[in-house]
């Protein structure tokens, strides 16, 4: 029954873990069920409850208790109460012992001098002890509400009175006897009654009775004393007088009315001086109505007849509204038979009550509170009712709620990061295996090339190798570049004018040759009324289309693949072009389309096997599509037919850059066959601080007749552009000693006008932006195509 507490509570744990059977309780299996139950409710208890058990009064408490115990917790927990509080046992064990003589105790601010610290402290408490019956309705034990209250002590001095003294001074000592004849009215009272009003009163009349009362409660006197007789029941009432002298004493009169023939004759009763008792009660409710807490008692049937004033002002229920069952009315309908139900449970089994529940505030607002009580019994050990207290819990409560639900939220970011550990860990696998094919192919034949005996056809094969898996890695490299970016937002994107025909048709022309390799058909159309431009990256355009349209022909083993071009709307309503991109492959299963736009994920695994690829094509494509307002989705497919992919791109001619930054966006330079020696008579300088990037360079123009000269850094290299003459200069941008950007920066400023080219793997927009804009003339990326070098320098070096 424990099961629900031990994951979260210190002393469930500690609960489980004590060896009991070398305790005088004995093995946990062999309790009885009412320790079990009363254990179980200790520990769930929000307040700092203990109870103590058996002869030796073994201590079991809560961990709302803990800080109570200081450094005698854990040792304290199942040890015997004496052992645990030896320096306060002489004062708690006779209060126990009247407990458990069902003698009700309760304490406000009871001083105490403890050794919880290694030191001796003085702290104060308000406790309640009551007695805990076993399963043969013998009391067995003591339970314990304990609340430190040494911080407000001074302002707050509390009545230390227990139930049963509230009840003897309620109802006071019976001191003198009247009675009333009702036909004239006319009273008759024992000697006593001068001494109480301080003059005779018999032969008077009840209303000279009335006029000695106190103004404020004539009416009400005389109402109670007048409904007796109508109802034939008897009566009790408490009120004021005023003595000779002006002084005024407290009396509570009780009496009946005694009947002739169903007709009244008399009034007989006691009246009783209880000015003393009345004072003392005055003063206890004074010192409850300003403690935080609420008090309540209640009768043997359970309906309450008293509630301190602070329940009155928290809930804005009049006394009529409240007494009985009323207070209910003031919990949440969702909470109110609930609490209701547990009240009434605890009340037939007259054991401990507590529950939780929400509690209507006087402007209506709802607060969480704790409702706890303890039965009440007289010396005799006869069941009365309850006595108990409703503390505000509401910021507790709600931070309780607040913690479970960002333990959830941990628990599920901590489910989420496992996953996408799993994810990541499956891409490096398959990473390793994409960049380690290319390049063991490219190390393998790179060796191969050494072999003197190598043919020649043998040899041109070998490169055609080499170039190709060079590709490949470029490519791999390149998607995770480009997916790193967009998931960290620092995706660059350029806004200009883009045709979507003519892209469509650059990746027609581009992926030709491995549809014509696989005999397949591609295609691309276009409606009538698509329009003929929109703004948009174009770079990132095409590299989306590329991706789709080359995933459509790697999972196609026949037939065809065709695009299809129209203009559309974003969800939002914006304009937008859309591709859609439809195959005749081998489709995709209901399980795998879940899975296809994750990062680092193919739709199957054995795909990468048999088709290879890496799983970031369709996850990059779709971050990009987004990043300009679109998307990419799986409109149909089926297995075995084919797959149909939608690529919408958003217009955004707000986000349009200027022509100026327009024209440095992409730069196609014409790429020409050339004969050879292209470039003989030009001098080139190229800086680099790679050697084997420096001879590469060296070979590819010195072969079409330049004449090259090298540098290692920026510094070196600005130094010799200023004192030699050359037609144009290639740099390297990142360089030890000084980088490319100052360097070229520095020979601008100096008024160097010869064309500078860029040259780096950096391959992103905006380092191909701040190279132009600190002074380069061009940029190309790095691994470098010798045909469009070549291009570049003839283009910059050109005397027409």
């Amino acid at each position: 029954m424990f099961e629900k507490v031990w994951a979260k509570l210190e002393t469930a744990k500690l609960l489980k873990s004590t060896r009991w059977s070398e305790t005088s309780l004995g093995p946990i299996e062999q309790w009885p069920k009412s320790l079990l139950s009363l254990v179980a409710m200790v520990l769930e208890s929000a307040t700092p409850t203990y109870l103590v058990w058996g002869k030796e009064r073994t201590l079991i408490y809560n961990d709302h208790y803990i800080p109570l115990m200081g450094t005698k917790h854990p040792a304290g927990f199942g040890q015997p109460f004496a052992k645990v509080w030896p320096e306060v046992n002489e004062v708690v064990s006779p209060l126990m012992d009247s407990a458990e003589r069902s003698e009700e105790v309760y304490f406000d601010d009871m001083k105490m001098e403890l050794l919880r610290t290694g030191k001796t402290e003085t702290a104060y408490f308000s406790f309640s002890l009551s007695p805990i019956r076993g399963d043969d309705g013998k009391v067995a034990g003591v339970i314990c509400y304990c609340f430190e209250t040494t911080g407000r002590v001074l302002q707050d001095r509390a009545l230390k009175i227990n139930e049963e003294t509230l009840k003897l001074s309620l109802f006071g000592a019976r001191m003198a006897s009247w009675s009333v004849d009702l036909d004239g009215e006319i009273i008759t009272i024992s000697k006593e009654g001068k001494e109480i009003f301080g003059f005779e009163l018999n032969g008077l009349s009840t209303h000279a009775i009335t006029d000695l009362s106190h103004p404020e409660d004539q009416e009400r006197a005389r109402k109670v004393f007048l409904d007796a007789i109508s109802s034939q029941g008897t009566y009790e009432v408490e009120y004021r007088i005023i003595r000779p002298g002006g002084e005024i004493r407290w009396v509570n009169s009780r009496g009946r009315a005694i009947f002739e023939n169903d007709r009244p004759i008399r009034m007989a009763g006691i009246l009783a001086d209880i000015t003393e008792r009345k004072l003392q009660q005055l003063k206890f409710e004074k010192s409850v109505d300003v403690s935080p807490a609420i008090l309540w008692i209640t009768e043997l049937d359970g309906s309450c007849t008293y509630l301190s004033k602070r329940w009155y002002e928290y809930t804005g229920q009049t006394e009529a509204q409240a007494l009985g069952f009323g207070w209910l009315d003031a919990t949440h309908p969702e909470d109110k038979e609930r609490a209701g139900k547990a009240f009434i449970d605890a009340n037939a089994a007259q054991g401990p009550f507590y529950v939780e529940y929400r509690l209507r505030t006087a402007n209506g607002d709802y607060r969480w509170a704790i409702d706890a009580g303890n039965p009440r019994y007289d010396k005799e050990g006869n069941y009365l009712g309850y006595a108990g207290t409703v503390f505000d819990i509401h910021e507790q409560k709600l931070a309780t709620v607040e913690l479970e639900k960002a333990k959830e939220r941990a628990e599920a970011a901590q489910l989420e990061a496992e996953r996408a550990n799993e994810l990541k860990s499956a891409f490096l696998a398959n990473m390793s295996h994409e960049i380690r094919t290319p390049l063991g192919a490219m190390m393998g034949f790179a060796d191969l090339l050494r072999d003197p005996g190598v043919t020649a056809t043998e040899r041109a094969s070998y490169v055609d190798i080499l170039y190709r898996n060079g590709e490949s890695l470029s490519v791999i490299i390149n998607d995770i570049l480009d997916l790193s970016k967009v998931e960290a937002g620092h995706m660059t994107l350029e806004y200009v004018d883009i045709h979507p025909e003519q892209i469509s048709q650059d990746v027609v022309s581009l992926l030709r040759v491995k549809t014509k390799e696989k005999g397949l058909v591609l295609e691309s159309t276009f409606d009538s009324d698509t329009p003929e431009s929109i703004v948009a990256d174009p770079t990132r355009v095409r590299q989306i289309l590329l991706n789709i349209v080359g995933n459509a022909i790697k999972f196609t083993p026949f037939g065809s693949v065709k695009i299809h071009g129209f203009g559309c709307k974003t969800d939002s309503g914006a304009n937008a072009i859309c591709f859609e991109v439809t195959d005749t492959g081998i489709g995709i299963t209901e399980e795998q389309r879940e899975k296809i736009f994750e990062t680092f994920v193919q739709a199957d695994g054995t795909m990468t096997r048999r088709f290879g690829g890496t799983g970031l094509g369709l996850a990059l494509s779709r971050r990009l599509a987004r990043e300009m307002g679109g998307d990419v989705t799986l409109l149909e497919t089926q297995e075995g037919v084919g797959t149909k992919f939608l690529i919408k791109i958003e217009d955004q001619p707000g986000r349009r850059i200027s022509s100026d930054e327009a024209a440095k966006v992409e730069k196609h330079l014409p790429v020409e066959e050339f004969g050879e020696k292209a470039l003989e008579g030009l001098k080139i300088l190229v800086v680099d601080d790679a050697p084997d990037n420096q001879q590469l360079l060296w070979r590819y123009l010195t072969k079409q007749g330049a004449i090259v000269e090298t540098a290692e850094n920026g510094l070196v290299g600005s130094r010799m552009a200023l004192i030699g003459t050359y037609d144009i200069v290639l740099m390297d941008i990142q360089m030890p000693v000084m980088d490319g950007y100052s360097a070229t920066h520095k020979l601008r400023e100096a008024g160097y006008k010869t064309p500078i080219i860029a040259l780096t793997a950096h391959a992103m927009t905006e380092v191909r932006r701040k190279a132009l804009n600190v002074g380069y003339t061009d940029h190309l990326p790095k691994p470098i195509n010798p045909k469009q070098l070549i291009a570049a320098v003839r283009n910059y070096t050109r005397k027409d």
